[in-house]
Protein backbone atom coordinates (compact mmCIF):
# COMPACT_ATOMS: atom_id res chain seq x y z
CA UNK A 1 0.00 0.00 0.00
CA UNK A 2 1.76 3.49 -0.57
CA UNK A 3 1.71 6.29 1.29
CA UNK A 4 -1.34 8.02 -0.95
CA UNK A 5 -3.83 5.62 -0.35
CA UNK A 6 -2.71 4.70 3.17
CA UNK A 7 -3.78 8.24 3.73
CA UNK A 8 -7.21 7.82 2.21
CA UNK A 9 -7.75 5.00 4.42
CA UNK A 10 -7.37 6.78 7.70
CA UNK A 11 -8.83 9.36 6.36
CA UNK A 12 -12.62 7.81 5.42
CA UNK A 13 -12.21 6.89 9.24
CA UNK A 14 -13.76 10.42 9.73
CA UNK A 15 -17.07 10.62 10.42
CA UNK A 16 -19.18 13.99 10.54
CA UNK A 17 -17.65 15.40 13.39
CA UNK A 18 -14.37 15.56 11.97
CA UNK A 19 -14.90 18.34 9.05
CA UNK A 20 -12.43 20.83 9.84
CA UNK A 21 -9.23 19.08 11.79
CA UNK A 22 -8.35 16.70 8.96
CA UNK A 23 -5.80 13.27 10.37
CA UNK A 24 -2.39 14.42 11.31
CA UNK A 25 -0.74 11.49 9.91
CA UNK A 26 2.72 10.07 9.35
CA UNK A 27 3.35 6.91 7.70
CA UNK A 28 6.21 4.63 8.03
CA UNK A 29 4.85 1.96 5.51
CA UNK A 30 7.92 0.96 3.10
CA UNK A 31 7.77 1.14 -0.51
CA UNK A 32 9.34 -2.29 -0.83
CA UNK A 33 8.61 -6.22 0.46
CA UNK A 34 10.09 -7.01 3.43
CA UNK A 35 9.32 -10.19 5.57
CA UNK A 36 7.12 -9.82 9.19
CA UNK A 37 4.31 -7.39 10.24
CA UNK A 38 5.07 -3.55 8.95
CA UNK A 39 4.88 -0.56 10.78
CA UNK A 40 2.16 1.29 9.66
CA UNK A 41 2.53 4.71 11.20
CA UNK A 42 0.78 7.27 14.03
CA UNK A 43 -2.24 9.21 13.29
CA UNK A 44 -3.66 11.76 15.54
CA UNK A 45 -7.75 12.30 14.23
CA UNK A 46 -9.37 15.24 16.53
CA UNK A 47 -13.13 15.95 16.31
CA UNK A 48 -14.07 19.89 15.49
CA UNK A 49 -14.52 20.63 18.69
CA UNK A 50 -10.64 20.45 18.89
CA UNK A 51 -8.52 23.63 18.15
CA UNK A 52 -5.00 22.36 17.11
CA UNK A 53 -2.28 24.44 18.00
CA UNK A 54 0.80 22.37 17.15
CA UNK A 55 2.07 19.20 16.86
CA UNK A 56 5.16 16.85 15.82
CA UNK A 57 6.06 13.38 14.53
CA UNK A 58 9.99 13.44 16.29
CA UNK A 59 10.37 9.83 15.01
CA UNK A 60 8.08 6.36 14.63
CA UNK A 61 8.44 6.06 18.16
CA UNK A 62 7.12 9.29 19.27
CA UNK A 63 4.52 12.11 18.38
CA UNK A 64 2.87 14.76 20.11
CA UNK A 65 -0.38 17.39 19.65
CA UNK A 66 -1.53 20.35 21.51
CA UNK A 67 -4.84 21.59 21.34
CA UNK A 68 -7.93 23.80 22.99
CA UNK A 69 -11.36 22.45 23.62
CA UNK A 70 -13.79 23.83 26.01
CA UNK A 71 -11.25 26.60 26.22
CA UNK A 72 -9.08 24.66 27.25
CA UNK A 73 -5.50 23.88 26.70
CA UNK A 74 -3.74 20.03 26.43
CA UNK A 75 -0.76 18.41 25.56
CA UNK A 76 -1.19 14.47 24.23
CA UNK A 77 2.10 12.97 23.98
CA UNK A 78 1.88 9.42 22.15
CA UNK A 79 4.36 6.42 21.73
CA UNK A 80 4.85 3.75 20.47
CA UNK A 81 8.22 2.32 22.14
CA UNK A 82 11.16 -0.12 21.07
CA UNK A 83 10.90 -3.63 22.64
CA UNK A 84 14.04 -4.71 24.38
CA UNK A 85 15.57 -6.86 21.16
CA UNK A 86 18.02 -9.79 22.68
CA UNK A 87 19.78 -9.25 19.39
CA UNK A 88 20.35 -5.67 19.46
CA UNK A 89 20.77 -5.16 23.48
CA UNK A 90 23.11 -1.89 23.36
CA UNK A 91 20.75 -0.39 19.99
CA UNK A 92 17.45 -0.88 21.77
CA UNK A 93 18.37 0.15 25.10
CA UNK A 94 19.95 3.43 23.67
CA UNK A 95 17.12 4.09 21.83
CA UNK A 96 14.20 3.82 24.51
CA UNK A 97 16.56 6.19 26.33
CA UNK A 98 16.56 8.66 23.82
CA UNK A 99 12.64 8.60 23.00
CA UNK A 100 12.37 9.05 27.27
CA UNK A 101 14.51 11.91 27.14
CA UNK A 102 12.88 13.72 24.63
CA UNK A 103 9.59 12.88 26.37
CA UNK A 104 10.68 14.88 29.10
CA UNK A 105 11.90 17.43 26.89
CA UNK A 106 8.27 17.79 25.90
CA UNK A 107 7.28 18.02 29.26
CA UNK A 108 9.48 20.91 29.93
CA UNK A 109 8.43 22.99 27.53
CA UNK A 110 4.91 22.66 28.11
CA UNK A 111 5.28 22.72 32.57
CA UNK A 112 5.62 26.58 32.52
CA UNK A 113 2.04 26.72 30.76
CA UNK A 114 0.76 24.68 33.48
CA UNK A 115 -2.07 22.97 31.34
CA UNK A 116 -2.97 19.27 31.69
CA UNK A 117 -0.35 16.59 29.54
CA UNK A 118 -1.48 12.77 29.10
CA UNK A 119 1.18 10.19 27.55
CA UNK A 120 -0.01 7.41 26.12
CA UNK A 121 0.37 4.09 24.08
CA UNK A 122 2.92 1.28 23.73
CA UNK A 123 5.73 1.67 26.68
CA UNK A 124 6.74 -1.70 26.14
CA UNK A 125 7.33 -1.70 29.88
CA UNK A 126 5.48 -3.21 32.58
CA UNK A 127 5.63 -1.06 35.86
CA UNK A 128 5.13 -4.69 38.01
CA UNK A 129 8.05 -6.48 35.78
CA UNK A 130 12.07 -6.38 36.87
CA UNK A 131 13.23 -5.89 33.60
CA UNK A 132 15.78 -3.29 32.28
CA UNK A 133 13.41 -1.19 30.41
CA UNK A 134 10.79 -1.23 33.39
CA UNK A 135 13.33 -0.10 35.23
CA UNK A 136 14.03 3.38 32.75
CA UNK A 137 9.95 3.51 32.60
CA UNK A 138 9.59 3.74 36.28
CA UNK A 139 12.58 6.32 36.42
CA UNK A 140 10.63 8.41 34.17
CA UNK A 141 7.09 8.56 36.27
CA UNK A 142 9.20 9.37 39.22
CA UNK A 143 11.31 12.33 37.57
CA UNK A 144 8.12 13.47 35.95
CA UNK A 145 5.59 13.19 38.91
CA UNK A 146 3.70 11.24 37.08
CA UNK A 147 0.18 9.48 37.53
CA UNK A 148 -0.09 6.01 36.33
CA UNK A 149 -3.94 6.41 35.63
CA UNK A 150 -4.32 2.83 33.76
CA UNK A 151 -3.33 1.37 37.04
CA UNK A 152 -5.92 3.26 39.66
CA UNK A 153 -9.30 1.80 38.06
CA UNK A 154 -10.01 -1.72 38.59
CA UNK A 155 -10.05 -3.30 35.47
CA UNK A 156 -12.16 -6.02 33.95
CA UNK A 157 -9.08 -6.94 32.02
CA UNK A 158 -5.59 -6.84 33.91
CA UNK A 159 -3.19 -7.35 30.84
CA UNK A 160 -2.87 -5.24 27.58
CA UNK A 161 -0.53 -7.89 25.78
CA UNK A 162 -0.64 -11.47 25.60
CA UNK A 163 1.48 -13.40 23.71
CA UNK A 164 -0.24 -16.56 22.27
CA UNK A 165 1.02 -20.29 21.78
CA UNK A 166 -1.24 -22.39 20.25
CA UNK A 167 -4.50 -22.01 21.74
CA UNK A 168 -3.32 -21.44 25.17
CA UNK A 169 -1.59 -18.13 26.60
CA UNK A 170 1.42 -18.32 27.18
CA UNK A 171 2.83 -14.58 28.44
CA UNK A 172 0.31 -11.58 29.57
CA UNK A 173 2.05 -7.76 30.85
CA UNK A 174 0.62 -4.30 31.09
CA UNK A 175 2.91 -2.83 28.33
CA UNK A 176 0.41 -0.06 27.30
CA UNK A 177 -0.21 2.95 29.44
CA UNK A 178 -1.87 5.93 29.85
CA UNK A 179 0.04 8.60 31.85
CA UNK A 180 -0.78 12.26 33.12
CA UNK A 181 0.66 15.28 34.94
CA UNK A 182 -0.91 16.10 38.37
CA UNK A 183 -2.23 18.94 37.01
CA UNK A 184 -4.58 16.42 34.69
CA UNK A 185 -6.16 14.66 38.06
CA UNK A 186 -6.66 18.62 39.41
CA UNK A 187 -8.31 19.78 35.98
CA UNK A 188 -11.10 17.28 35.64
CA UNK A 189 -14.14 16.35 37.89
CA UNK A 190 -14.35 13.14 37.13
CA UNK A 191 -11.22 11.08 35.00
CA UNK A 192 -11.78 7.08 33.91
CA UNK A 193 -9.15 4.81 32.79
CA UNK A 194 -10.16 1.50 31.14
CA UNK A 195 -8.56 -1.60 29.36
CA UNK A 196 -10.94 -2.76 26.28
CA UNK A 197 -11.10 -6.34 25.59
CA UNK A 198 -12.80 -6.53 22.61
CA UNK A 199 -13.26 -9.51 20.41
CA UNK A 200 -13.07 -7.98 17.55
CA UNK A 201 -9.58 -6.32 17.94
CA UNK A 202 -7.09 -8.54 16.09
CA UNK A 203 -3.75 -7.20 17.45
CA UNK A 204 -1.87 -8.54 20.36
CA UNK A 205 -1.96 -5.29 22.18
CA UNK A 206 -5.64 -4.15 23.82
CA UNK A 207 -6.69 -0.91 23.55
CA UNK A 208 -7.03 1.81 26.36
CA UNK A 209 -9.43 4.78 27.19
CA UNK A 210 -9.71 7.61 29.15
CA UNK A 211 -12.50 9.33 29.76
CA UNK A 212 -12.79 13.00 31.55
CA UNK A 213 -15.53 15.07 32.55
CA UNK A 214 -14.29 18.74 32.38
CA UNK A 215 -15.63 21.97 33.97
CA UNK A 216 -17.26 24.78 31.35
CA UNK A 217 -16.97 27.94 31.82
CA UNK A 218 -21.08 29.48 30.38
CA UNK A 219 -22.74 32.70 30.63
CA UNK A 220 -26.39 33.30 31.42
CA UNK A 221 -28.15 34.88 28.75
CA UNK A 222 -32.14 34.07 30.44
CA UNK A 223 -34.09 31.81 31.79
CA UNK A 224 -35.02 29.81 28.69
CA UNK A 225 -31.43 28.99 27.99
CA UNK A 226 -29.63 25.81 29.04
CA UNK A 227 -26.27 28.12 29.58
CA UNK A 228 -24.92 28.51 32.83
CA UNK A 229 -23.61 31.87 34.50
CA UNK A 230 -20.05 30.61 35.52
CA UNK A 231 -17.56 28.02 36.03
CA UNK A 232 -18.89 25.71 38.13
CA UNK A 233 -15.87 24.92 40.23
CA UNK A 234 -17.35 22.64 42.65
CA UNK A 235 -20.12 19.61 42.06
CA UNK A 236 -23.63 20.26 43.92
CA UNK A 237 -23.32 19.13 47.01
CA UNK A 238 -26.68 16.71 47.03
CA UNK A 239 -25.58 15.19 50.83
CA UNK A 240 -26.97 18.08 52.29
CA UNK A 241 -30.37 18.49 52.97
CA UNK A 242 -31.12 21.96 52.55
CA UNK A 243 -29.55 22.23 48.92
CA UNK A 244 -31.22 18.94 47.75
CA UNK A 245 -35.03 19.83 48.99
CA UNK A 246 -33.69 23.31 47.01
CA UNK A 247 -33.39 21.31 43.83
CA UNK A 248 -36.13 18.84 43.91
CA UNK A 249 -38.77 22.28 44.37
CA UNK A 250 -36.74 23.90 41.93
CA UNK A 251 -36.78 21.15 39.26
CA UNK A 252 -40.42 20.31 40.13
CA UNK A 253 -41.51 23.98 39.68
CA UNK A 254 -39.27 24.27 36.21
CA UNK A 255 -40.69 21.13 34.61
CA UNK A 256 -44.29 22.30 35.82
CA UNK A 257 -43.86 24.95 33.85
CA UNK A 258 -41.56 23.67 30.59
CA UNK A 259 -44.19 21.21 30.20
CA UNK A 260 -47.09 22.09 31.42
CA UNK A 261 -48.13 22.68 27.15
CA UNK A 262 -47.54 19.23 25.81
CA UNK A 263 -49.89 17.71 27.71
CA UNK A 264 -52.51 19.27 24.75
CA UNK A 265 -51.98 18.01 20.96
CA UNK A 266 -50.71 20.38 19.07
CA UNK A 267 -51.42 20.37 15.31
CA UNK A 268 -49.30 22.69 13.76
CA UNK A 269 -46.34 20.77 14.19
CA UNK A 270 -45.58 16.56 13.48
CA UNK A 271 -45.68 14.30 16.63
CA UNK A 272 -41.75 13.66 16.03
CA UNK A 273 -41.36 17.92 16.30
CA UNK A 274 -43.64 17.88 19.35
CA UNK A 275 -41.80 14.78 20.94
CA UNK A 276 -38.24 16.77 20.09
CA UNK A 277 -39.67 19.94 21.92
CA UNK A 278 -40.71 17.74 25.07
CA UNK A 279 -37.51 15.58 25.38
CA UNK A 280 -36.28 19.70 24.79
CA UNK A 281 -38.41 21.12 27.45
CA UNK A 282 -37.46 18.07 30.42
CA UNK A 283 -33.56 19.12 29.10
CA UNK A 284 -34.07 22.66 30.44
CA UNK A 285 -36.04 21.89 33.24
CA UNK A 286 -32.67 20.10 34.60
CA UNK A 287 -30.48 22.59 33.17
CA UNK A 288 -32.23 25.44 34.75
CA UNK A 289 -32.56 23.48 38.15
CA UNK A 290 -28.91 22.68 38.20
CA UNK A 291 -28.10 26.29 37.51
CA UNK A 292 -30.44 27.73 40.13
CA UNK A 293 -29.52 25.27 42.76
CA UNK A 294 -25.89 26.24 41.88
CA UNK A 295 -26.53 29.31 42.96
CA UNK A 296 -28.53 29.15 45.72
CA UNK A 297 -25.43 26.59 47.11
CA UNK A 298 -22.66 29.82 46.92
CA UNK A 299 -25.18 31.39 48.88
CA UNK A 300 -26.12 28.98 51.47
CA UNK A 301 -21.91 28.22 51.75
CA UNK A 302 -21.17 31.98 52.01
CA UNK A 303 -24.10 32.02 55.34
CA UNK A 304 -22.18 28.60 56.52
CA UNK A 305 -19.08 30.12 56.20
CA UNK A 306 -19.67 33.81 57.95
CA UNK A 307 -18.91 33.77 61.80
CA UNK A 308 -22.15 32.67 64.03
CA UNK A 309 -23.53 35.52 66.39
CA UNK A 310 -25.12 34.19 69.15
CA UNK A 311 -28.39 35.62 69.36
CA UNK A 312 -30.32 36.51 72.70
CA UNK A 313 -33.63 33.99 72.57
CA UNK A 314 -36.48 37.37 72.82
CA UNK A 315 -39.13 36.04 75.44
CA UNK A 316 -42.22 37.12 72.83
CA UNK A 317 -40.66 34.64 69.92
CA UNK A 318 -42.33 31.14 70.94
CA UNK A 319 -43.03 28.08 69.21
CA UNK A 320 -45.67 29.26 66.90
CA UNK A 321 -43.73 32.50 65.32
CA UNK A 322 -40.73 30.15 65.03
CA UNK A 323 -42.62 28.33 62.88
CA UNK A 324 -44.42 31.11 60.93
CA UNK A 325 -40.83 32.02 60.28
CA UNK A 326 -39.69 28.69 58.80
CA UNK A 327 -42.42 29.17 56.57
CA UNK A 328 -41.74 32.39 55.69
CA UNK A 329 -38.26 31.39 54.90
CA UNK A 330 -39.61 29.10 52.65
CA UNK A 331 -41.99 30.40 50.80
CA UNK A 332 -39.04 33.14 50.12
CA UNK A 333 -36.75 30.19 48.76
CA UNK A 334 -39.53 29.48 46.21
CA UNK A 335 -39.96 33.05 45.31
CA UNK A 336 -36.11 32.91 44.10
CA UNK A 337 -37.11 29.88 41.87
CA UNK A 338 -40.24 31.78 39.95
CA UNK A 339 -42.66 34.41 40.97
CA UNK A 340 -46.11 33.28 42.67
CA UNK A 341 -49.06 35.33 43.25
CA UNK A 342 -50.41 32.36 45.42
CA UNK A 343 -46.99 32.37 47.35
CA UNK A 344 -46.91 36.18 47.81
CA UNK A 345 -50.17 36.31 48.84
CA UNK A 346 -49.14 33.75 51.76
CA UNK A 347 -46.39 35.47 52.34
CA UNK A 348 -48.02 39.04 52.88
CA UNK A 349 -50.79 37.05 55.55
CA UNK A 350 -47.87 35.47 57.28
CA UNK A 351 -45.61 39.14 57.61
CA UNK A 352 -49.40 39.99 59.09
CA UNK A 353 -50.12 37.52 61.25
CA UNK A 354 -46.15 37.22 62.45
CA UNK A 355 -46.46 40.98 63.70
CA UNK A 356 -49.90 40.53 64.97
CA UNK A 357 -48.87 37.98 67.40
CA UNK A 358 -45.41 39.54 68.04
CA UNK A 359 -47.34 42.22 69.40
CA UNK A 360 -49.13 40.52 71.76
CA UNK A 361 -46.60 38.31 73.22
CA UNK A 362 -44.59 41.61 74.00
CA UNK A 363 -47.75 43.05 75.59
CA UNK A 364 -48.30 39.56 78.06
CA UNK A 365 -44.35 39.50 78.90
CA UNK A 366 -44.00 43.46 79.77
CA UNK A 367 -47.72 43.19 81.79
CA UNK A 368 -45.83 40.29 83.62
CA UNK A 369 -42.81 42.47 84.20
CA UNK A 370 -44.83 45.09 85.56
CA UNK A 371 -46.86 43.27 88.02
CA UNK A 372 -43.30 41.47 89.08
CA UNK A 373 -42.18 45.17 89.99
CA UNK A 374 -45.62 45.72 91.87
CA UNK A 375 -45.14 42.03 93.69
CA UNK A 376 -41.12 43.62 94.81
CA UNK A 377 -42.18 46.93 95.47
CA UNK A 378 -44.78 45.74 98.08
CA UNK A 379 -42.35 43.37 99.44
CA UNK A 380 -39.64 45.95 99.81
CA UNK A 381 -37.03 43.91 100.14
CA UNK A 382 -34.28 45.92 98.77
CA UNK A 383 -31.94 43.18 97.95
CA UNK A 384 -34.23 41.05 96.02
CA UNK A 385 -35.66 44.02 94.30
CA UNK A 386 -31.75 44.89 92.53
CA UNK A 387 -31.21 41.04 92.10
CA UNK A 388 -34.17 40.84 90.05
CA UNK A 389 -33.22 43.96 87.84
CA UNK A 390 -30.09 42.71 87.26
CA UNK A 391 -31.03 39.40 85.96
CA UNK A 392 -33.75 41.17 83.49
CA UNK A 393 -30.58 43.33 81.87
CA UNK A 394 -29.12 40.03 81.33
CA UNK A 395 -31.50 38.42 79.50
Amino acid sequence: MDKKNEYNVIKDLREKSHLKNSPLYQSDMQNYQKKGRPFGGQCWILDDSCEIIDYEFFNRHLTYVNFKTNGQEFLCIGVHMPFDDPKKKSNSKSLYELIISRICIYFKMFEERKIPVVILGDFNADPFRQNRFDYIFKDMIKELDLVLISNLNTQFCPYTYEKRSGNSSKYRAKLDHILINKLSIDYPVEIQCNILDDLGNMSDHRGLVINMLLKHSFTIENDNTRIFNKTQDTLINFKNNDILEFYKTSLKKNFELKCQNFCKKNLSISRQEHINNFYEAICDSFDISINQTSEFQNVFQEKQSLPKIKVRKKNWFNLELFNIKKRLVEIRDLLVISACDLLEKEKKDLKKNFRSIQRKNIFLHENKHIKRFEELSLKKNREEFWKYIKRQKKK
